[in-house]
């Protein structure tokens, strides 16, 4: 590997980590959970560091590494604050929606009304959910992070990456103590199979690829 290459390796990494510490700081007081963000500053700017080197290897236009390296960042932080708060911040899941669909609609225009309707799709799941079970155990939080997901990598492949977190957050959940709190954050399971889906996307295909491939 070159010296440019590894510059820009480098490069890439330090954006990440630095991406996701910003990021963090935001997600963490939108949380209300300032306190613990200090402690968390290491693995968030690891974690950060690790998608970069991905980001880098993965993709080779700067404007795709840029914003896969906004998508980590964004749920990174949604995970943690999940585990710590047992909550996703609209302050990140509507944004990252809205980034979501913008980059869509810039990629490939076509690909803007599937995008859109897989946003649609889990926007309305949620309401009617909200609105015929207001004492259910499925949070709101999921399903806009679903949407943002819809966004991202088409409605199929928020549907993917919902599946495997679903198969994950039951393994570790059964094999808990059944007399301690079953409550999970399933947001620091759907957030790593949203990024693992936008990654397994070809980088010159269109966000609403997955439609295709799991469809």
């Amino acid at each position: 590997m070159t010296s440019v290459a590894m510059a820009m390796l480098a490069w890439h990494a330090g954006l990440g980590g630095l991406a996701t510490l910003a990021v963090s700081r935001a997600g963490y007081a939108a949380g209300n959970i300032g306190k613990h963000w200090v402690s968390d500053v290491a693995a968030l700017g690891l974690a950060g560091c690790l998608a970069g080197i991905l980001v880098h290897l993965r993709f080779e236009d700067e404007a795709d590494r840029v914003m896969a390296l906004i998508l980590a960042a964004a749920l990174a932080t949604l995970a943690r604050v999940d585990c710590r708060a047992f909550r996703l911040p609209d302050q990140l899941t509507l944004p990252l929606a809205a980034l979501g669909l913008l980059a869509a609609s810039l990629k490939n225009p076509e690909t803007f009304p599937s995008a859109a309707a897989g946003c649609l799709v889990f926007a309305v799941t949620w309401r009617l959910v909200d609105v015929l079970a207001p004492s259910s155990a499925l949070p709101g939080g999921d399903f806009k992070l679903l949407a943002a997901a819809a966004a991202w990598t088409g409605p199929a492949g928020a549907a993917a990456a919902l599946a495997v977190a679903c198969a994950i957050a039951w393994l570790v959940g059964s094999r808990r103590d059944p007399h301690r709190c079953r409550r999970i954050p399933f947001g620091a399971y759907l957030a790593p199979t949203i990024w693992a889906v936008h990654l397994s996307i070809p980088p010159d295909l269109p966000s609403s690829v997955p439609l295709r491939l799991f469809g």
